[in-house]
């Protein structure tokens, strides 16, 4: 009786688990402790609450990695944007880049035409001079200019805190109204230019030197008889004082209508210059040209003297408008 008891409580600590493979083969026991159950049942617990944090955390990582997926996809679309930005702004920058060229031609034109009229009226203001036996130097900053100095960068010329396209316009309004006063300033140049032709011969003509240097002895107009001493007579000329042997010179370009002596006037000279000017040069000692003789401004024409009614070595200078003597101080600009 104690040995069944014993026996069936062995039994009770064991599960057995019977094997039959086959109907014809032999049935295999299995017998495994009570005692091993515990454990496997806290892996099996543990295993199933690890695999549950494990799902919930692929979830949670799943669902962070479609976030970022779609953030992603967000900046590759805001990328594709602004490469189509950057790309316009590439061709808005070429097209800005071309339109400043063209602006840099224009004032490169502008400029280029402003020298040249600036040259031409630098030329006739010295020829001018030159014609009337004037020394005429224009310096550098009288040079006429359309703009009155140097180029300017055009990135100073463009309005701050503005955009392109409203500087464009403020540069492009500058260079029209450059363009125009330009334009104004070509016109007068070409007319002052037709005008100088035309004035070329009349400038040449024009008696504007003295024949020679010395000191004034007796002026035009009304004055004391130099012989007597007594009452007065109309001069008609300039004395100039002058040692005798000076160069006396043509004061302007004509022809020469009388080289001889003159009762009163000595060894007299008498050029035409057209244009009604006629002038004389008395008391000479030497007479240099002939009659018909072509000469021009500053041309030795004779020799100064005391011939004729003279007190004195000295040129008497007459100039003469349309047969009228007048003072020759009027007509002398050097």
């Amino acid at each position: 009786m104690k040995l069944k008891t014993k026996h069936k409580q062995l039994n009770n600590r064991f599960f057995t688990i019977i094997i039959v493979p086959r109907a014809s083969s032999k049935t295999r026991t299995i017998r495994i402790p009570k005692w091993i159950f515990i454990p496997v049942l806290v892996l099996i617990a543990a295993t199933s609450y690890t695999m549950g944090r494990m799902h919930d955390n692929i979830n949670l990582l799943n669902k962070e990695l479609a976030d970022k997926n779609a953030s992603i996809s967000e900046y590759a679309e805001l990328l594709d944007l602004s490469a189509s930005n950057i790309d316009e702004l590439e061709g808005d920058i070429e097209s800005y880049k071309k339109k400043l060229i063209s602006l840099l031609a224009v004032t490169e034109d502008l400029d280029r035409r402003t020298e040249e009229a600036t040259e031409i009226n630098k030329k006739i203001i010295e020829e001018i001079g030159d014609l009337i036996g004037l020394k005429i130097e224009v310096e550098e900053e009288d040079k006429l200019s359309s703009r009155g100095g140097p180029r300017p960068d055009i990135n100073s010329l463009l309005p701050q805190n503005a955009t392109f396209n409203q500087g464009y316009a403020t540069l492009t309004a500058r260079l029209l109204e450059t363009e125009s006063s330009l334009k104004s300033l070509e016109t007068s140049t070409t007319k002052l230019s037709e005008r100088f032709e035309e004035m070329k011969n009349y400038l040449k003509a024009y008696p504007s030197i003295l024949p020679v240097k010395g000191e004034f002895t007796s002026h035009f107009g009304y004055r004391k008889n130099p012989i007597t001493g007594k009452g007065k007579e109309f001069h008609s000329g300039l004395d100039i004082r002058a040692e005798r042997g000076t160069n006396v010179k043509a004061t302007g370009a004509g022809t020469v209508t009388f080289s001889g002596y003159s009762s009163g006037y000595g060894y007299l000279v008498i050029i035409d210059h057209g244009y009604g000017f006629e002038t004389y040069y008395a008391h000479n000692s030497k007479l240099l040209v002939k009659r018909g003789q072509k000469v021009q401004r500053g041309d030795v024409i004779a020799k100064s003297g005391n011939s004729g009614r003279s007190t004195g070595p000295h040129v008497h200078y007459e100039v003469r408008v349309r047969g009228v003597a007048k003072n020759p101080l009027d007509y002398i600009l050097n």
